[in-house]
């Protein structure tokens, strides 16, 4: 046999083991845990899906917000999927001159019209009538791309004054990105013009965030911004960090976590900036964002493992030898992968070890502490959710808090009747069918 016919063979075979093959045998959870492996740690399939993609098309990364799960290809493009029943709602071709892009973000209740509003527009009253929207919204490194996320619809597609260096946010109108010389900027997204800036004195590359109507942004050198969001910066609090910072942090009520390349893991109250407590120094570099559960705080170290930490004061509670991220913590227990993509399942707080499972043949793995769910998947589009085999369904709250407030589409309106119909007898009220259809 040719050498070349021999590397065939192998990569055929790498990609049927992998679980991108179509064998004829094994059905849709060929290639990858079998249901019965899971059962025996107490765990079920609670969604799958096969995701359509071009030939040759892979999936790089997902990623969850709220009530979906976006995939981003090697084809450029970002894909939305139901976060309950992984059902694939809409697929967004990103614009080649976009690309990269950096993760997406989303925001509730956006107020914008197709094009930007100009001067002319606001003098003569000629401002057009919207309709708020939920949005996804995500920036390349000179444009920032706005969709309507119930169904991909491209809204904006807006021009940035600057080349970005990392991922933004959005607040009050307004998108923050930052630029490659320290400057993050906050552009009005309806006129598309900037309207103010903050400096961080040195290069920034962990993505902004936003929380409580202000803007957080920590730079290379560990240098700390929050302003106010309004019609002009109003600085909140600033902080200095040793250590060098390049990766996301996290920042909610509990408090602003960050991790150092020095090893160091930060944790500051969000509202004045206070040490929550004294940085734990793990003696390696972090190369991870932390992950904050509801009472614990997650932290990879390479090479040594992942640790667990108490949220309120910092001290360690246990380890996991060459843990890498937690795919979800639910009922008090932590699901966490490691290295050799063994699934461990621990009691979050004492970190006594309940069950191991191998999780060969998938790809990519989400790192979760929100979702009651884990999302793993293959490169070529197979989906899968997880979860402990005696867990009631999704409800929709549960992956999206401000689900009642959904701006659900308005029913298309039919002509009248010729004649107007008969009044139909009154009906008993139905049973209430328990949460919100988002489909």
């Amino acid at each position: 046999m040719h050498v070349w016919v021999r590397w065939l063979v192998v990569l055929a075979l790498g990609a049927l083991l992998g679980g991108c093959g179509r064998p004829q045998q094994g059905g849709e959870f060929a290639g990858v845990p079998q249901p019965e492996v899971l059962a025996r740690s107490g765990l079920h399939y609670y969604a799958h899906f096969k995701v359509k993609l071009d030939d040759g098309e892979d999936i790089l990364s997902m990623h969850r917000l709220d009530e979906h799960l976006y995939l981003l290809t090697d084809h450029h493009r970002l894909i939305a999927c139901d976060a309950r029943s992984l059902a694939m709602r809409w697929s967004y071709q990103i614009d080649p001159r976009d690309n990269p892009v950096f993760r997406p973000i989303h925001a509730d209740k956006v107020m914008m019209s197709d094009k930007p509003t100009s001067i002319i527009d606001m003098v003569g009253q000629k401002l057009p009538v919207l309709k708020p929207f939920n949005a996804v919204m995500f920036n390349s490194l000179t444009h920032v791309i706005v969709l309507d996320r119930a169904t991909g619809r491209q809204v904006r597609r807006a021009e940035l004054p600057y080349a970005a260096a990392s991922g933004g946010a959005f607040e009050g109108g307004y998108y923050f990105a930052p630029d490659t010389k320290g400057l993050t900027f906050a552009v009005s997204l309806a006129e598309e013009v900037q309207s103010w800036t903050f400096p961080a004195d040195d290069m920034i590359s962990a993505p902004v965030q936003v929380y409580n109507h202000s803007v957080y942004s920590v730079s290379r050198r560990g240098n700390v911004r929050v302003a106010r969001v309004g019609r002009t910066r109003q600085d909140a609090w600033s902080a200095k960090l040793e250590g060098d910072f390049t990766r996301p942090f996290h920042v909610d009520e509990r408090g602003c976590f960050v991790a150092a390349n020095n090893g160091r893991l930060y944790a500051l109250d969000a509202v004045t900036g206070r040490p929550l407590w004294d940085p734990v120094y793990f003696r390696r570099h972090l190369y991870d964002s932390p992950q904050v559960g509801q009472a614990t705080v997650f932290q990879c170290v390479r090479g040594d493992g992942l640790y667990a930490l108490n949220l309120v004061n910092g001290q360690q509670r246990w380890k996991q030898p060459g843990g890498l991220f937690v795919l979800a913590t639910m009922g008090g227990k932590a699901f966490l992968l490691d290295k050799d993509h063994t699934l461990y399942i621990k009691d979050e707080i004492q970190g006594t070890a309940l069950s191991s499972t191998p999780m060969q043949g998938l790809d990519l793995f989400l790192p979760n502490t929100t979702a009651p769910t884990m999302y793993v998947a293959t490169r070529c589009g197979r989906l899968f959710s997880i979860r402990p085999s005696d867990a009631a369904a999704i409800k929709i709250e549960e992956v999206y808090p401000n689900a009642p407030q959904l701006i659900q589409p308005e029913a298309p309106t039919s002509k009248p009747a010729a004649k107007p119909a008969p009044k139909a007898a009154p009906k008993k009220p139905a049973a209430d069918a328990g949460g919100l259809d988002v489909s």
